[in-house]
């Protein structure tokens, strides 16, 4: 009998382990901009686990269901671009009475779509709420004794799956324009990640940069500015204490202690996209008024360049991406010449940037420009390393 219950919880283990590998890629179709792949394959995945997982009522399908919603929700966020470039067109050109006939019937065509999937969104966290609150465990055990065990959860995975859920509540919310209860969900998982990983780690950084997203919505730019300029440098310093910390541990013949266990690929992979949607909006800055953003300009370039230097993908997994044709090779091709390139190419930006504002004789000018002439030869990891020693005493 204890033979056939350990064997039962090694199928489950082994069969959770599938499922929620199938779950993050799913999650990187969402990172690549193809939202109704990653909501297909999470449904999926979904379906072929639910009988292995303990039912449709099993707590552990909640990562699955939160990204269906996730796919659906950004699904709605890209049908809502287009109604706007649709309403954009009917207002900046001269239509004949037919072509604007054509264009009202694709929005509603459009809104009409926008509406399902949300309903499709909505669902999917109803059905995650009502697992959470049936896996509440009670005295009362079934009849294999071993469902109930399966189900409970620690207190740290209890509030990993509500930080999750209210992450994408709040998502939901913004695109139903329900700003304030955006702002609530979303407190509620900064609140949960601060207290996890403290109020300077990435990961409670990426929740900084939704609720920049959240007062841009509103129209609170400065407010908003200061979310986003706040996210880029706690990017830049994470990273750059992580590299310096290395770099001492090695020159000390010590082991290292990998202190971004947390920061596998996805996150990785958020944060990256991230800081280029950050460096995209400060881009837009005109030149007179360039110089008021070069601090976040310039946090999100450095740190772009160290993002590039991480590396959390193991071998097998990157093989994975690289067989995977509708992938487009955009993980596989993570390569460390790929990423050096970056490496370079954002580094040479951030060095461009303070020659324009700051002068050539400005520090951070010239040790830019010497990490720059050091390109070419063989790549240092002392050279990222002393920039990162050098920025810090200017803070």
């Amino acid at each position: 009998m204890d033979h056939n219950k350990k064997g039962n919880k090694q199928d489950f283990k082994s069969h959770l382990e599938k499922f929620l590998q199938a779950i993050k890629q799913a999650k990187k179709y969402l990172i690549l901009g193809k939202p109704n792949i990653c909501a297909e394959k999470a449904f999926k995945a979904v379906q072929e686990a639910k009988d292995q997982l303990g039912g449709e009522n099993s707590i552990q399908l909640m990562p699955g269901l939160i990204t269906v919603a996730e796919g659906h929700i950004e699904e709605s966020m890209q049908i809502s671009e287009s109604i706007i470039s649709l309403q954009q067109r009917m207002s900046s050109q001269e239509l004949a009475e037919y072509e604007i006939q054509e264009i009202e019937e694709k929005i509603r065509q459009e809104m009409h779509i926008k509406e399902e999937k949300l309903k499709k969104a909505e669902k999917s966290l109803i059905a995650c709420q009502w697992n959470f609150i049936k896996s509440q465990p009670d005295k009362e055990e079934d009849d294999s004794g071993d469902k109930k065990n399966q189900q409970n959860l620690s207190f740290e995975e209890i509030q990993q799956h509500k930080c999750n859920l209210s992450k994408v509540f709040c998502k939901l919310y913004m695109t139903q324009e329900n700003y304030k209860m955006a702002q609530q969900e979303l407190r509620n998982s900064i609140f949960m990640d601060s207290q996890k990983y403290g109020a300077n780690h990435i990961i409670t950084a990426l929740d900084y940069y939704q609720m920049g997203q959240v007062l841009m919505k509103k129209q609170n730019i400065q407010q908003a500015e200061q979310f986003y300029g706040k996210t880029a440098e706690i990017f830049y310093k994470f990273f750059k204490y992580y590299f310096r910390l290395q770099e001492q541990m090695q020159l000390e013949n010590q082991q290292f202690y990998n202190s971004l266990n947390d920061v596998d690929s996805i996150v990785h992979l958020e944060v990256i996209n991230c800081c280029e949607k950050i460096l995209q909006y400060f881009n837009n800055y005109q030149e007179k008024d360039r110089r008021y953003v070069m601090k976040p300009i310039l946090d999100s370039l450095r740190a772009l360049s160290l993002l590039h230097q991480f590396e959390p993908f193991d071998s097998q997994e990157r093989q994975q991406d690289l067989n995977t044709s509708d992938m487009d090779n955009s993980f596989g091709e993570m390569t460390l010449s790929y990423r050096q390139k970056k490496y370079e190419d954002y580094i040479k930006e951030a060095g461009f940037e303070c020659m324009n504002w700051k002068g050539d004789e400005h520090p951070k000018t010239i040790r830019l420009k010497q990490i720059m002439q050091s390109f070419g030869e063989h790549y240092d990891n002392q050279q990222y390393q002393d920039e990162g020693q050098y920025d810090e005493q200017q803070y």
